[in-house]
């Protein structure tokens, strides 16, 4: 967040103002926010290369431990445009931060089992690609048996949560989801993440 450019001007500065930039309502005197699903400002666009220069610990971190790293960056962004804009949260409930110019392009043949759970970076055609699905942040589960009310539980967006036990009457269940929390929930737009599936073309050069 430090980064300044040649003219000494922060260069997320500027960006954290953006997310949050305001103009006039052409039937009144009373500034509106714009809208942010229309400008796609749930987005924080970082440059490895300024984050090098200014932070060389957090790049490295970064780029061994994307995952935990990413999760921090998002919260201190967030808290950064709550400074400027404290109804920000009224809009959009987190902002995400992604990394651009990373240095260095791998190919398929390149990547080997150290760069799992690595940042890296490749380059090729998107072939297919599904549609945005939602997906449940936290879920909340009801015992059948004893009618508690399990949770909420995380949920990353490679592993579905699934349940064994009931902490009330200690069975094994059965256990569905409480749809009417869920519901509220949703209705919040604070619990759901969107994602999709790319299938990447990457043309291999025969050495």
């Amino acid at each position: 967040m430090s980064y300044i450019d040649e003219h000494g001007a922060s260069v997320y500065g500027q960006r954290i103002l953006k997310l949050g930039e305001s103009k006039r309502s052409p039937d009144s005197n009373h500034a509106i926010s714009i809208n942010f699903i229309i400008a796609n400002s749930e987005s924080l666009e970082v440059s490895y290369l300024h984050l090098a220069l200014s932070k060389p610990i957090l790049a490295y971190f970064l780029t061994n431990s994307p995952t935990a790293m990413l999760e921090i960056f998002d919260e201190i962004a967030l808290e950064a445009i709550l400074v400027y804009f404290p109804a920000y949260k009224r809009i959009h409930s987190e902002v995400h931060v992604r990394i651009a110019d990373l240095p260095l392009s791998s190919t398929l043949r390149d990547l080997r089992r150290a760069n799992l759970n690595n940042l890296v970076r490749v380059s090729g055609v998107v072939t297919r690609r599904t549609g945005v699905f939602p997906q449940l942040k936290y879920v909340k589960f009801d015992c059948r048996k004893c009618g508690a009310v399990l949770g909420p539980f995380f949920q990353d967006a490679t592993k579905e949560v699934k349940i064994s036990y009931c902490a009330n009457c200690e069975g094994k269940g059965p256990f569905t989801v409480n749809s009417e929390q869920v519901c509220q929930y949703l209705c919040l737009e604070l619990n759901v993440i969107n994602w999709r599936l790319c299938r990447l073309y990457i043309e291999i050069t025969r050495r």
